[in-house]
């Protein structure tokens, strides 16, 4: 399949062609972006819509400066009628106080496009899912997709937290993580990928 045969088939992907099936219910897939600050979320949605779509590349998604870390809530960009990116904010520490809210965003607990605080507590988590009385909604298909910065490099303290990580996405969604390598050319491609391979990403 080449590019244009790819490109035509996402847009015209629907949920009802899914085989054996169909769509069993699903009415939408959401593409739910998680990971650090600063390592390239915005930008991989807007090099999505830019793909996608006619015209010049444009600013959908806040792109962080250097620091990064401009995302501060939960986004949705529709890619096609059945398609949508969520752009979740990204974790600094990967905190408790942090992994939860992301747990509670990948299970798609938490209503899009609202604010996304850090550091109160599941307390606060548990209390902000009830009053906004959101369930999960069986009817979105949650892809999750982890965006991890080659350029930032992964050091061996590191790899247990993003394994932990990685393996509660896959318990929450049923499925192992799609992860996405940003910045390829500006570090040491090679390493990451193997390590990512070694914490069972294909």
């Amino acid at each position: 399949m080449d590019i244009d045969d790819m490109k035509d088939y996402i847009m015209n992907f629907t949920l009802n062609d899914c085989k054996p099936h169909g769509n069993q219910g699903y009415k939408r897939v959401l593409l739910q972006l998680f990971g650090y600050l600063g390592h390239g979320k915005s930008s991989f949605i807007n090099t999505c819509k830019y793909v996608l779509e006619e015209g010049a590349y444009k600013m959908y998604s806040d792109v962080g400066s250097s620091h990064g870390g401009k995302t501060t809530k939960r986004i949705s960009y529709p890619l096609t009628g059945n398609i949508t990116l969520v752009d979740n904010r990204g974790c600094a520490t990967m905190s408790d106080q942090e992994t939860g809210e992301i747990y509670a965003q990948l299970g798609n607990l938490l209503p899009l496009n609202m604010e996304v605080a850090w550091q109160k507590g599941y307390q606060y988590i548990m209390t902000r899912i009830m009053d906004h009385e959101v369930v999960d909604d069986q009817s979105d298909f949650v892809v999750p997709i982890f965006i991890y910065s080659v350029k930032k490099g992964i050091s061996q303290e590191e790899v247990p937290e993003v394994k932990t990580l990685l393996d509660n996405a896959k318990k929450m969604t049923g499925l192992v993580p799609i992860v996405v390598l940003t910045f390829k050319s500006q570090g040491k491609l090679t390493e990451v990928e193997a390590t990512f391979r070694n914490m069972g990403i294909d």
